[in-house]
């Protein structure tokens, strides 16, 4: 359960129990009962002078669009000398060698 929601609040009609229309409209009445029994509502404002002063302030920037750099070009882009391929033979050979070095590790084990 809830613990900011009464038992009492948590019983619905039951004609109400097999639509969903019934359960969205039980769920906005749970959330309007629970704003109504708030106590203290300066805890809830707490910071939003601060937000709507940042707010105006970022909504009054003139910004110059035209002026703005997205992107900076170190170098000027140079194609390669040489196509990279893999060295099949070089792996063929590799591979080889490794299999023979794992087949004597786990054939002298015993």
């Amino acid at each position: 359960m809830m613990p900011w929601v009464s038992d009492a609040q948590m019983i619905l009609p039951s004609r109400e129990l097999g639509n969903q229309e019934g359960i969205k409209t039980a769920g906005t009445q749970l959330s309007a009962e629970t704003l109504k029994q708030r106590e203290n509502e300066a805890l809830f404002y707490e910071g939003q002078a601060a937000l709507r002063q940042e707010s105006a302030r970022l909504r009054n920037l003139q910004i110059n669009v035209s002026n703005i750099e997205l992107v900076t070009v170190d170098q000027q882009a140079v194609d390669p000398v040489g196509s990279i391929k893999p060295r099949r033979g070089m792996i063929l050979i590799l591979s080889v060698v490794l299999v023979q070095i794992a087949f004597l590790l786990t054939a002298y084990r015993w």
